[in-house]
């Protein structure tokens, strides 16, 4: 326990903090890339185009996070004023773009778009409103973590979580056993983090090191998911109606008499 508390020291303030952003960007980098190759090479709409755009949003929510930490180190911004709810915010989107792409993409339809799109203006609300009241409760003294916002994010964190991994355990989409696994983790950050905060830190660590461990799994899963045979049947099945065309073309240039 005491190594992982160091480990969380290390990855909760500069320059060790930027180690942690580094780390996922590179995990989102690569599911940025299993999704464009995908969809240009192989030609898989629903699922290719889910996880580049959830890949996408992810990465934009972690260049606003490295682009405010990087000010807050040199004085223009206060960090835990707009660092700590920003990345509660950004978490609860995460989450709800790894639903929609891993979880449901099987399944696509235009109404879970629709869905996530009422929850992502949600979440912006929930985001806007922490920023204005976050600084009046820093001031009389609070931690983050003890104050109604962070239980706000929690249990909208948690709940995604939880209803990731029973939409997993229901649809078994391509690669679930990936995708609980990665949620698992994630999850477990939040409940140890409920459990055994430092009550002398704003900043989530035993949720930043569950992190850690589940973008790498999610990077895995969308490579294992777009690269799977059962999607590609799926994805391009419509080639089975064009392989018989192929051979009539095949026989056409074999044949020697112009009757066959």
């Amino acid at each position: 326990m005491d190594f992982l508390r160091e480990a969380i020291q290390l990855i909760v303030e500069p320059p060790g903090d930027l180690v942690y952003y580094l780390v996922t960007l590179f995990a989102l980098q690569q599911v940025l890339t299993a999704a464009l190759v995908s969809r240009s090479t192989l030609r898989r709409e629903a699922f290719s185009r889910r996880w580049m755009w959830a890949a996408i949003g992810m990465l934009i929510v972690r260049g606003v996070l490295i682009v405010v930490s990087l000010l807050s180190t040199v004085g223009t911004t206060t960090s835990v004023q707009t660092l700590v709810p920003l990345e509660r915010w950004g978490e609860v989107i995460s989450i709800l773009l790894v639903i929609w792409a891993a979880v449901l993409s099987q399944r696509p339809s235009r109404w879970q778009t629709w869905v996530l799109a009422l929850l992502l203006a949600l979440t912006v609300g929930l985001g806007i409103y922490s920023l204005i009241e976050w600084p009046a409760w820093q001031a009389a003294g609070y931690v983050f973590g003890d104050t109604p916002l962070s239980i706000m994010w929690e249990m909208a964190s948690i709940g995604s979580l939880v209803l990731a991994l029973l939409l997993c355990g229901v649809l078994r989409p391509i690669e679930w056993e990936w995708a609980i696994g990665a949620c698992l983790f994630w999850l477990a950050g939040h409940v140890t983090q409920i459990l055994f905060a430092d009550p002398a830190l704003h900043i989530s660590g035993w949720e930043r090191l569950g992190i850690l461990i589940a973008f790498p799994l999610l990077a895995m899963l969308a490579h294992r998911q777009l690269a799977n045979p059962r999607m590609l049947k799926k994805s391009i099945g419509s080639l089975a109606d064009i392989i018989p065309l192929q051979n009539v073309i095949q026989t056409i240039v074999s044949a020697r008499e112009l009757e066959p």
